[in-house]
């Protein structure tokens, strides 16, 4: 098992999104706002580019 360029989980068998552990869950709510911070970033820099 390997997990690369961002956060791996593993949740209960059986289990919904939230059964995994509460550590787990905001780990990947962290990422997943620095991955949507980046991103609008990045846009933003290109709007300035094309303009």
């Amino acid at each position: 098992l390997g997990c690369f360029l961002g956060a791996g989980a593993r949740a209960p068998v059986g289990g919904g999104p939230d059964a995994g552990h509460p550590s787990g869950i905001a780990t990947a709510e962290r990422l997943g706002g620095r991955v949507a911070w980046q991103t609008a970033y990045l846009l933003a820099g290109r709007a300035t580019r094309a303009a």
